[in-house]
């Protein structure tokens, strides 16, 4: 789940991808 928001995702990609919209970047 989401460190910054306990959101929990079933795909640890879908957890990189969202958590990239907590830290702004986007180019990693």
């Amino acid at each position: 789940q989401c460190k910054t928001c306990q959101r929990k995702f079933s795909r640890s990609d879908h957890l990189k991808t969202h958590t990239r919209t907590h830290t702004g970047k986007t180019s990693e």
